[in-house]
């Protein structure tokens, strides 16, 4: 169940409400910070939200307008105060006028939300504070306090495809494979230095970090290990050397003898199956960034948990490697989540499909 519990203090006009997920906590954000996911869970299951304006920076707002099922609306307001992605947000909701604007002389709500990994999963804390002790008693009457859990269940649904641990009876949950490129729009990963650089942002830069925030070990091809094996080494003052150099590294390859480069492990042989146990390992995800040969033979051998692309609004042209030759075999895939960016970058995350 998602709401653990709901705790209510009218000494401090307060109504304190505990959820659990078994998503992570850059999936939980995204529930806040997607204008359209947002508005699949803000408001109970009978007043669907439509979230109009959506801006979660520091002095920023949100407006919305819910909807009933005869039709009639309500509209609110959110004015952010504070916020931390992928952890916090405070906020203060009120009501608004038929135009949007904040409704004069109604009361308003402090909200703070805070988001803490839990048992693998997340723990998300939301605090309301009410304007007074009749606001609040008011807001018990009309049901309030009972349609704030309902709203908050409808939570779960959407975070179905991120869960990251999948049960197995008597042992630890199953780690995942995650594949992250960056790639063109005509489906080049190869020399991303060449086309990549002029997109990345701070939003993209949230979304590298979060792909790597449940990980404690790297999978890479040959290829990519004699690249990054002779850099990173003689580089590790730099941003991401600290991370890359003492991390487990785990390289597929029937043709390196040697491994020389720190915390690193040969599979050669029947790798499918060692993977397979590596999975069943306790442990955090397992993140590849590139090899795109070793991620066409995962996804063959059905071992590739999430592919994770940023699409770039730019074609290459040719001459550069693409993710999927033309002479790949069909591989169905399931749209997990989608993303646009500012700056025209979609953040798309594929799984395998069902059935």
């Amino acid at each position: 169940m998602t709401v653990v519990s709901v705790e209510k203090d009218f000494e401090s006009l307060a109504l304190v409400l505990v959820a659990d997920f078994d998503a992570p906590v850059e999936q939980v954000w995204e529930l806040w910070a997607d204008p359209r996911r947002l508005e699949r869970w803000w408001g109970p299951p009978t007043h669907p939200a439509t979230v109009e304006q959506h801006d979660l920076s520091v002095g920023g707002e949100v407006t919305y307008v819910m909807s009933g099922p005869e039709g009639e609306q309500s509209r609110g307001w959110w004015r952010i105060s504070a916020v931390a992605p992928p952890r916090s947000l405070e906020f203060t909701d009120g009501y608004a006028d038929r135009d949007g604007s904040p409704s004069a002389g109604t009361p308003t709500t402090a909200v703070q939300m805070h988001l803490t990994e839990q048992d693998g999963g997340t723990r998300m804390r939301l605090r309301f504070v009410f304007a007074s002790s009749e606001h609040m008693q008011r807001l018990e009457r009309w049901g309030a306090f009972e349609v704030f859990p309902q709203s908050v269940g409808q939570m779960d649904a959407l975070l179905t495809p991120y869960i990251t641990t999948q049960p197995r009876p008597g042992g630890p949950p199953m780690r995942k494979i995650k594949s992250n490129f960056f790639i063109s729009l005509d489906g080049a990963v190869e020399s991303p230095d060449k086309w990549h650089f002029p997109y990345f942002d701070d939003e993209m830069g949230a979304a590298v970090g979060a792909g790597f925030a449940t990980t404690d070990a790297i999978l890479m091809g040959r290829v990519l290990y004699d690249e990054w094996a002779a850099y990173w080494p003689e580089h590790a003052d730099q941003p991401f050397g600290d991370v890359i150099n003492p991390i487990k590294k785990y390289v597929v390859s029937n043709t390196l003898q040697t491994a020389e480069w720190e915390n690193t492990e040969l599979l050669n042989g029947d790798v499918a199956q060692k993977l397979t146990d590596i999975k069943a390992q306790d442990g955090g995800d397992i993140t590849m960034s590139g090899s795109a040969t070793t991620v066409r033979w995962l996804l063959r051998a059905g071992l590739l948990d999430e592919l994770n692309l940023l699409v770039h609004p730019i074609a290459v042209g040719d001459g550069l490697a693409r993710l999927f030759p033309a002479d790949e075999p069909t591989i169905p895939l399931e749209l997990l989540n989608a993303q646009t960016f500012k700056s025209g970058v979609l953040n798309l995350s594929y799984g395998p499909a069902n059935g």
